[in-house]
């Protein structure tokens, strides 16, 4: 598993799990490493089971990660 510095630096591909209240979840394609947050601001664009490429940060004040979304790859099937 990488380590959460490393990680933050990475891209990484999965799908978006979305939120009825907008925000979602990103489940990467490596099941070694956890879901991820994705903030509502990020969601814009993106549905449930859409194949996206996200980057990993910090949240601030926070241990947290969260996601930014980089590119949708696919969309949902």
């Amino acid at each position: 598993m990488k380590n959460q510095q490393n990680s933050t630096k990475d891209s990484q591909e999965g799908i978006v799990k979305r939120h009825p209240d907008g925000f979602g979840f990103f489940i990467p394609d490596n099941q070694d490493l956890p879901d991820i947050y994705v903030p509502k601001r990020q969601m814009k664009g993106v549905m449930t089971n859409d194949r996206v490429v996200i980057r990993v940060v910090p949240e601030k004040f926070s241990d947290r990660l969260r996601a930014e979304v980089l590119e949708i790859k696919s969309r949902r099937s």
